[in-house]
């Protein structure tokens, strides 16, 4: 799957606010990827690259990702400001400088490796290292493409997505696996149990909790597990 692909589905979920419409939407995702596909496509539909016990950050705040823009479009940083100060949204900005279209755009795993790479350099000449290697990226990227990347690296994807809405769209998905090697894998994300974490990727049991918008209050005589 081509990052432009999955932007596609990013848009999709970025539309709807129904919770049935994001596990649906993210179901068809999961079904159209592979096995390989799934753990990357995880961690950047929730902003991150690794798992939430995994201290990694890709280290490029707002004012270092203008900059970025300014060199992968060919223009000046006011120009990225104002178009800013327009949006207020750096990836609505990012969407609006770049072009709507691109030919052989790199797929998911390559994206979330370079973010891996951006995000392991550290030391001196590692910002302008940073800049050089996100800014090559988002030159490769379409304008939806780069708007998802841009917010996957300040962390706020803005979808309502959490590990139980993964959970349930990886359930429905029923990934098909090509061999059994890949059989054995994909079963670590398979939700056998739609309450089983250890499905998620990279989660350990008691690690995930879900996020806000996906709590609901305890109703008179629910049982409470132990």
């Amino acid at each position: 799957m081509t990052f432009s692909e999955l932007s596609l589905y990013l848009d999709q979920l970025e539309a709807t606010s129904s919770r049935n419409e994001l596990v649906r939407i993210l179901a068809e995702a999961y079904k159209a990827c592979s096995v390989d596909e799934i753990e990357p496509i995880t961690y950047l539909i929730q902003g991150r690259l690794a798992p939430f016990f995994e201290p990694v950050e890709i280290g490029l705040g707002e004012r270092l990702l203008m900059s970025a823009m300014a060199t992968a479009y060919r223009t000046s940083k006011e120009d990225v400001t104002k178009t800013y100060k327009q949006t207020g949204d750096l990836g609505l900005t990012a969407m609006s400088l770049g072009p709507k279209t691109r030919d052989d755009t790199p797929v998911v795993v390559e994206v979330h490796q370079r973010l891996w790479e951006i995000a392991g350099l550290s030391g001196e000449g590692s910002v302008k290292a940073k800049l050089d290697l996100f800014a090559a990226l988002l030159g490769e990227l379409d304008a939806a493409s780069a708007k998802h990347l841009v917010r996957i690296t300040l962390g706020k994807m803005r979808l309502g997505i959490g590990d139980p809405t993964v959970l349930d769209a990886l359930s429905f998905a029923r990934l098909p696996s090509p061999d059994p090697q890949g059989r054995r894998r994909g079963q670590h994300f398979l939700a056998e149990s739609r309450n089983d974490d250890a499905h998620v990727p990279g989660a350990r049991r008691g690690d995930c909790k879900a996020p806000s918008e996906e709590r609901h209050p305890r109703r008179r005589g629910d049982r409470v597990q132990p």
